[in-house]
């Protein structure tokens, strides 16, 4: 994964939104790691994922419950 300072972040922001694209960037601010930025793409699956999870989970409670 690609870092950035949170300035270069803030100053190249035209060319962060094209390098997600292809995988996330993390930002670091004073050397540390603060954000991560994906693409849509890759949020919408994560999310996707989660929502799987989670009526998987529901799923497994009712079944324990019968």
């Amino acid at each position: 994964m690609q870092a950035l300072s949170a300035n270069d972040a803030k100053t190249q922001f035209g060319d962060m939104l094209m390098k997600v694209q292809r995988s996330p960037v993390q930002i670091n601010k004073n050397g540390r790691p603060v954000a991560v930025v994906i693409s849509i793409e890759e949020y919408d699956n994560m999310e996707a994922l989660k929502l799987r999870v989670l009526q998987e989970k529901a799923l497994k409670a009712k079944r324990d419950i019968e």
